[in-house]
């Protein structure tokens, strides 16, 4: 990855992210209890055929983290996403989710169709396939979610 962290301001937040390459456009969402620097052994290899954004979700590495618990849904983090997509000019790209970032790059794809030209998903389970009871609110217990 580059250096250097940028940030862009979108949806009230700031949100830090890296880029390199030059090409078709690429975002990569971590998951839990990562950040962007998830990808740096894989975006060497991305970047000779992709330009690569790694960003840093809402709440997580040098992202602002507001203290609304109901902001870090994943239809709004979808929304910081593309927002951050278009601060870059993108309109069309490449989105890869990785663990919880793999179901707001699901959410991003559904709402966006237009904007999204692939989806992929990594270490996760898509929409429908999971146990859809309500979590625990203050996240303990997320471990179970293996053993259903």
């Amino acid at each position: 990855m580059a250096a250097d962290v940028q940030y862009a301001s979108v949806n009230g937040v700031r949100l830090a992210y890296e880029k390199a390459g030059d090409g078709y456009p690429l975002l990569l969402i971590h998951g839990f209890s990562r950040d962007r620097h998830l990808w740096r052994k894989v975006t060497p290899g991305l970047a000779r055929r992709f330009t690569v954004v790694a960003m840093d979700r809402r709440g997580y590495g040098e992202s602002d983290r507001p203290a609304d618990a109901a902001g870090y849904d994943n239809r709004t983090v979808a929304a910081d996403a593309l927002a951050l997509a278009r601060s870059l000019r993108w309109k069309k790209f490449i989105v890869v989710g990785h663990d919880r970032g793999a179901p707001v790059a699901q959410r991003l794809s559904a709402d966006h169709p237009e904007n999204i030209t692939a989806l992929v998903m990594l270490d996760c389970l898509p929409f429908g396939l999971r146990d859809e009871r309500p979590r625990y609110p203050n996240g303990r217990g997320w471990y179970m979610d293996f053993f259903r």
